[in-house]
């Protein structure tokens, strides 16, 4: 028997209500698979929010008394489960640069309504996967990963330098999984247009500019240092040095086996985050008291047992 795919409840929010029209009659072909509401204003948004559960919520960026930024703000404070979006053709560099702690995905204005509803609906399957609600709020309320102190410190001291280097830059941010992962999931935002998916950690860089960059380390704080607890049975140190070692011995692999130069990137870049689970362990409260280590492993049944 095939199960039915689950519907998923969606929240457009733009000030301008002939958007909201356009957004409207271009879903309908998703109808199946997609219940879709509306909101011209940022309170309208939250009053829905408040009166019925919804997978995500998608909003403009620039709209009067409560710009969208604020409302993802709200949105994350009071609706944690709901995913973020923003689908904007207005927004500032500074309001891009704000909203990527808040912001699951980006979209720039305009943009074809079946790659909206590829993203949006593959990032409802993935949360879907997860059946215990404290574990939901949880993930969904990420905003950094943290990173190994000594690579973190690293990259401080060459963006606060006089002339930073951005194939240094770079070079750091390939050895660490949380700085890898956040600065891919940045450049590959559609919000950036590229044509392409980005999974060299040295071309998003490039891409970003080491201005851009330098905003999002100093300012925005996109990177955290991960603080030291000494009730954690895991080494972070450990967890680094694994990952370089599969990494490099990837790498090797991918290149002796003649693949491309963007698969060689690929595979690098797949053995970096391979672990990344471990790093999101770090970040849920109690944890460790509650599961079993093995050899510096947390035992799988344990692990089920914490998370369901």
């Amino acid at each position: 028997m095939i199960l039915k795919q689950k519907k998923h409840t969606i929240l457009f929010v733009d000030d301008e209500d002939l958007i909201l029209r356009g957004i409207k009659r271009s879903i309908d072909e998703f109808s199946e698979y997609w219940e879709v509401d509306f909101a011209n204003s940022g309170k309208m948004a939250l009053d829905k929010l408040a009166l019925q559960n919804f997978d995500a919520v998608i909003t403009d960026m620039l709209m009067p008394e409560m710009d969208g930024l604020r409302l993802l703000e709200k949105v994350d404070g009071d609706f944690p489960g709901v995913l973020r979006f923003v689908l904007s053709g207005n927004a500032s560099d500074a309001q891009i640069l704000k909203s990527t702690h808040l912001v699951h995905q980006m979209f720039p204005k305009p943009c074809p309504i079946e790659h909206i509803f590829d993203v949006v609906e593959r990032s409802c399957r993935l949360r879907d996967g997860l059946s215990e609600p404290n574990l939901i709020r949880i993930i969904t309320g990420i905003k950094t990963l943290p990173s190994l102190p000594s690579l973190y410190n690293q990259i401080l001291r060459e963006l606060q330098g006089e002339e930073p280097d951005p194939r240094v830059v770079a070079k750091i941010i390939s050895q660490d999984t949380a700085m890898t992962a956040k600065i891919l999931q940045l450049v590959n935002s559609a919000f950036f247009g590229l044509a392409d998916r980005v999974s060299s950690p040295q071309r998003a860089v490039s891409i970003l500019g080491l201005n851009t960059v330098k905003a999002l380390v100093l300012s925005v704080h996109i990177f955290s240092e991960y603080q030291g607890n000494s009730m954690i049975p895991i080494s972070v140190d450990g967890l680094w040095k694994h990952s370089m070692a599969v990494s490099g011995l990837s790498r090797k692999i991918a290149r002796d086996v003649q693949l491309t130069q963007n698969d060689q990137d690929d595979v690098q870049v797949a053995a970096v985050l391979h672990d990344i689970g471990r790093l999101l362990e770090l970040k849920i409260p109690n944890f460790f008291r509650q599961v079993k280590v093995e050899n510096g492993l947390v035992t799988l049944e344990s692990e089920y047992a914490a998370l369901g």
